[in-house]
């Protein structure tokens, strides 16, 4: 399909005729950064910032979710009411397209999908935007992600100067822009340019699919314990995480009436893998970071064909303790990718 392009000054107008037929969802200025949220009026929409402080991924799979309600003495259950209406979720950055993407395979391309997640993300057309500029903490340069395209996004609109090129990639998309003119052969051009300027990557990563395959053989491996040293258990790399996408499920009752909510967790937590019977088969931090590394870059890899993280940095910049993701994994890669002292 042919590219597009609108000029920045009329992004409200665009999204105001978005708002007369679709919900919308895009960043909202939130404190000193944004979160995808429930847009109202196209000015509320804010693209200040290089990411929102969350992913995406609570569009679809919300922090909170009520699945059902029910009443303990009749036995009967019923839904919550559902906004059917078609939405647009605008705005999203690569990393979290990649996120979506990962969410997709694990939530809807199996044996067992997800009707929750599966009406809200059907029923949604998505707007990426693009990255020219990653920041201090972003890797996402080792998934290989295209920070100008998507193929996830109905549409990917690419900032420039004055402008917004917008890449047209299914129907869906188009009947969004059907109003807008071609891009010239001149905005085409500082596509090219604004593709070929150095980024701002500064920072080398081991081969993830290399260590990927050679984690697999590292589950009793001493350097877990080491690498977990400063964690606190707090979480809150999972809960600002693309792709994580654990969750616990509990009944909330007032008398006769109940709800069942589903709710966001991690495997981080001390107590997350605790059993009925008491019993913790996770008891020590080491434990849970391994967990976690190999669920992120081993497991997901072998159940759904990619890894489990998109580069994205938020866990970096959030961890209370200064713990960084490119560091840990570097230093497994020393342990686990050099050879042996004698080999070559």
């Amino acid at each position: 399909m042919n590219m597009c392009v609108i000029k920045k000054d009329e992004l409200n107008r665009f999204l105001a005729a978005i708002l007369e037929t679709h919900r919308l969802f895009a960043p909202v200025r939130e404190g000193a950064g944004s979160l995808y949220r429930t847009v109202e009026r196209p000015e509320d929409v804010c693209l200040d910032f290089l990411r929102p402080l969350r992913s995406a991924k609570e569009i679809f799979f919300p922090q909170n979710e009520v699945l059902f309600y029910f009443n303990q003495r009749t036995q009967k259950s019923v839904e919550p009411a559902k906004d059917d209406r078609p939405a647009v979720l605008f705005g999203v950055t690569p990393c979290d397209l990649a996120g979506i993407a990962a969410q997709d395979r694990l939530f809807t391309g199996g044996a067992y999908q997800d009707a929750y997640y599966q009406r809200k993300r059907s029923n949604t057309v998505i707007v990426g935007m693009a990255c020219p500029e990653p920041g201090p903490t972003c890797f996402c340069n080792a998934f290989g992600i295209d920070r100008f395209a998507s193929a996830l996004a109905d549409l990917m609109f690419i900032p420039l100067d004055d402008v917004y090129l917008i890449n047209v990639n299914t129907e869906a998309g188009a009947k969004l822009v059907t109003s807008l003119a071609e891009a010239s052969p001149a905005d085409l051009e500082r596509l090219e340019v604004l593709k070929n300027r150095e980024t701002g990557f500064t920072m080398e990563i081991p081969d993830l699919e290399t260590l990927s395959r050679a984690l697999a053989d590292e589950f009793d491996a001493d350097f877990w314990d080491d690498i977990s040293q400063r964690c606190i258990g707090c979480a809150a790399c999972a809960y600002v995480c693309p792709t994580c996408h654990c969750f616990d499920i509990t009944d909330e009752t007032a008398g006769d009436l109940g709800r069942r909510v589903r709710t966001w967790d991690g495997c981080m937590a001390s107590r997350f893998t605790m059993h009925a019977s008491g019993h913790n088969p996770r008891t020590r931090g080491g434990q849970r970071m391994r967990q976690r590394i190999l669920h992120k870059f081993s497991y997901f890899m072998e159940n759904q064909g990619c890894l489990s993280c998109t580069g994205c940095g938020r866990c970096i910049d959030l961890c209370p303790v200064g713990m960084d993701l490119r560091e840990i994994l570097r230093r497994i890669a020393g342990d686990v990718l050099q050879p042996a002292p004698g080999e070559k």
